[in-house]
């Protein structure tokens, strides 16, 4: 939802890159959200094979909620680091990602597993 919640509306392709799940996992979950009416899937009349995917009123209702207990939880983690620190650490979070992210992909173009 944090996705939604900055772009608004987006493919389940995009959304599938931007928070790295692989798409039987994120199908499941916007299948959840959208029962729970968090979430509407549009199918675009161009390419019927593309789903947008959107918020709905009682998501975005959720926003502020969610960034006040983010923040709190951003206190609780970090308390006592320098800006700094947390900076670099985030960059850190970053590269490992960046890195799993390649190793899985040049596994898929050899075949291996």
């Amino acid at each position: 939802m944090f996705v939604l919640w900055q772009k608004k509306q987006m493919t389940i392709t995009d959304l599938v890159k931007e928070t790295s799940l692989v798409k039987s996992t994120l199908t499941t979950m916007l299948e959840r959200l959208e029962k729970v009416d968090l979430i509407k899937k549009i199918t675009d009349e161009k390419d019927r094979r593309k789903t947008q995917v959107t918020l709905t009123e009682k998501s975005k209702k959720m926003e502020k909620k969610y960034i006040s207990i983010s923040e709190e939880m951003d206190s609780i983690y970090y308390k006592d680091f320098k800006k700094e620190e947390m900076v670099l650490f985030e960059q850190y979070l970053k590269r490992i990602l960046s890195n799993l992210q390649n190793y899985e992909e040049n596994i898929n173009e050899s075949g291996q597993r």
